[in-house]
Parts: structure tokens; C-alpha cells; sequence
């Protein structure tokens, strides 16, 4: 029955469909000798075609000796390109000579707004080369170089961009073994900085010194509405000094709001001791400290401050998640150490904005 249907499908010229993701996006795959090898489809991007707006070659192999065959044949095809606003090569391993290349090409390129090369064993000589050719782009708003090995040194390349640059809103140096060095240069940037909106610092190796940088960075910068900075090396001092910074923060409105639910979410996570500890919990608990448990049930309902509001948010959505994922007699453990840490007001709240939390699931359903 399969082979009648296939042959009434040729014989009345119907083209059979075409399911593969790679076409949908542009992209051809050959094979060579037993390697892939991934080819953009030159043509529709030299032509400008307007329904190919995004190019993603997420995780795919260099091939054999890290040729950059299909890189520079890209770059070539991307250089008059208007249409492409986006283009993903994260985890391809293209190096600092795939960095210069594409560099190049970002030089010129007018139209592409998102730039995505995390995981791409970019070092300072690649970042060097992205930073030049980012003072001179006006396109490009979003740039992830996440997971890449830019060291202080690499990650200090991007001072000239955050001062000069006026189009990026959005930068990810995460996972890229920063220091204190480079965090001071950033912060130091952010001074003169009134576009940047996102910066993504987590998981380095960012100390007290590099937090104190850029708690005073974030008192003059009126633009930046999130920094993520979890998973570093600053303690419990340096998580009281960022919930200061951000508790003082200058004027009033969403930004401060904005900051606080993002400093919040990074607390909790995964559960609240996986990035910070429960140290780091303990400081942002003082900061709001002064309280006893009436009154922190009474800011609780109405005019709390912002830190302790955006606290509570994450903290009840952390908490009311995990309740459905544990044994209920583990339930009222968890609540006891997150209300230890953090006061046992907001174990009150959640219980009251949740009060089946401790219901058996039969009884739930």
C-alpha cells in the first residue's frame, strides 16, 4: 500500500514533504568522507531572501583538523546581507581564528541584532577581535559569548565597547573565568554606559572587590535593569553589599523593581543554597533585619520594601513548586530552613497565599 500511494503521489506531480529542520532554516548537509559538513545556503542569503531571518548552527561540528570551510563561506555570503536580523553558532568550537572571521564580517554587517558564539573556546585574541569590530557595528543588541575561556584580559577588551558602543543592550560573559580585574574594568564601563540593560557575570570568579565595583556602578548607571552575578566568589559580604546597592538605589519605578526580582530569582534557583548558601541567605535576611516577626508579617501585607517583596515572590514560588515534588512530611522541613534563613514571616505568607500546601495529594486532586 505504501509503494501504490508513493507512486499515485509522483504520478499526479505532488512534491512529497520535506521535514527536515535544516531545510525549514537554509541550511544543506552534505556528506564528505564520512564527516558532515554543514553548508549555508549561499544563494538565499547573497540574495537577500526576506523569509531566511535567522541563521542557527547550534553545536555543529568544525570536521576534521577544525576546518573553518563553512565559517568563512558564511561570512562571505552574511556581508551584504540585510535580512538575517539573527545568528546562533554556539557550541561550535571556532576558536579565536573563527572569532576573526567573523569579526570581520560584523564590521560590515548592518542587519544582524543578535549574535550568539557561546561555548566556542574563544580566547583574548578572538575577543580582541570581536570587541574592534563592535565599535564600529550599530546593529548588533544581543551578544552572548557565554562559556568561552576570555580570562580577565579577554573579558577587559569589551571596556571600549561599553563606552563607545550605543546599540548593545544585552552582553553574557558568563562562565568565562573573570576575576576581580575584570569586573572592576566592567563596572569602571558601566559608569559611562546609558544603553546597556542586561549583563550576565555568573559563575566566575568575580570576589568581594569585583562586587563592590559594581554595587557603586549601579548607584550613577540609570540604565542597567538586571545583573546576574551568581555563582561567584564574593560570600556573604559581597551578596550584602549587591542587596544594599540595590535597596539604595536611585529614583523609583520599575528598575529597582526589575533588579530586585532578578538578585531574587538568582537566590532561590534551583533551592536556596545552590548559588549563594545559606551565608549569602542569612545577609540578605539582615539587610531587612530589625524586624521581629510581627512586623515582618505586617510589611508583609502591604508597603514592604522592594529586596524583601521580591524575596517573598521568588521564595513562595520556590517553595510552593517544591512541595509538589517532595513527600508532604518533608514539606514543613523545608519551610522551617527557608523561614530560619529568611525570617519566618515569609513561611507565613506563602502559607497563607498557599493553603492547601500541606494537603496529601489525594486531597489536592
Amino acid at each position: 500500500p505504501d509503494l501504490r500511494r508513493h507512486q499515485a503521489a509522483k504520478a499526479s506531480n505532488v512534491p512529497r514533504r520535506v521535514s527536515s529542520p535544516m531545510k525549514r532554516k537554509g541550511i544543506g548537509l552534505q556528506t564528505i568522507g564520512g564527516a558532515a559538513v554543514y553548508a549555508p545556503c549561499s544563494g538565499r542569503l547573497r540574495d537577500n531572501d526576506p523569509s531566511l531571518t535567522k541563521v542557527d548552527l547550534t553545536r555543529r561540528p568544525l570536521g576534521a583538523g577544525g576546518e573553518l570551510g563553512w565559517v568563512k563561506e558564511l561570512v562571505a555570503a552574511l556581508r551584504g546581507n540585510t535580512r538575517v536580523k539573527a545568528l546562533i553558532l554556539s557550541g561550535n568550537g571556532i576558536g579565536d581564528e573563527g572569532a576573526e572571521v567573523l569579526a570581520e564580517m560584523i564590521r560590515v554587517n548592518t542587519a544582524i541584532t543578535k549574535l550568539d558564539l557561546s561555548d566556542n573556546f574563544i580566547r583574548e585574541r578572538g575577543a580582541a577581535a570581536l570587541s574592534r569590530a563592535l565599535c564600529l557595528n550599530a546593529s548588533v543588541a544581543i551578544l552572548n559569548l557565554e562559556g568561552n575561556v576570555l580570562g580577565d584580559e579577554g573579558a577587559i577588551a569589551f571596556d571600549k565597547v561599553l563606552r563607545s558602543n550605543c546599540t548593545l543592550t544585552e552582553l553574557n560573559l558568563g562562565r568565562n573565568h573573570l576575576g576581580n580585574k575584570s569586573a572592576k574594568t566592567i563596572a569602571a564601563a558601566l559608569l559611562r554606559n546609558d544603553h546597556l540593560l542586561r549583563l550576565n557575570l555568573r559563575d566566575n570568579n568575580i570576589g568581594r572587590g569585583g562586587m563592590e565595583a559594581f554595587s557603586a556602578a549601579l548607584q550613577i548607571n540609570m540604565s542597567l535593569r538586571a545583573i546576574r552575578l551568581t555563582g561567584n566568589r564574593f560570600g556573604y559580604m559581597g551578596t550584602d553589599i549587591l542587596c544594599s546597592a540595590i535597596t539604595n538605589l536611585e529614583g523609583k519605578g520599575s528598575r529597582k523593581e526589575d533588579m530586585a526580582e532578578v538578585f531574587a530569582n538568582d537566590l532561590f534557583g534551583d533551592s536556596p543554597a545552590v548559588h549563594f548558601g545559606l551565608g549569602e541567605l542569612a545577609a540578605v535576611r539582615r539587610r531587612i533585619d530589625g524586624m521581629n516577626e510581627m512586623e515582618l508579617k505586617r510589611r508583609l501585607r502591604g508597603g514592604q520594601p522592594t529586596i524583601l517583596r521580591a524575596v517573598i515572590k521568588a521564595g513562595s514560588k520556590w517553595a510552593i513548586h517544591q512541595s509538589l515534588m517532595v513527600e508532604d512530611a518533608t514539606a514543613p522541613v523545608m519551610l522551617q530552613r527557608l523561614g530560619t534563613t529568611l525570617g519566618f514571616g515569609i513561611c507565613f505568607e506563602i502559607v497563607r497565599s498557599k493553603p492547601n500546601l500541606f494537603q496529601s495529594r489525594e486531597d489536592q486532586v
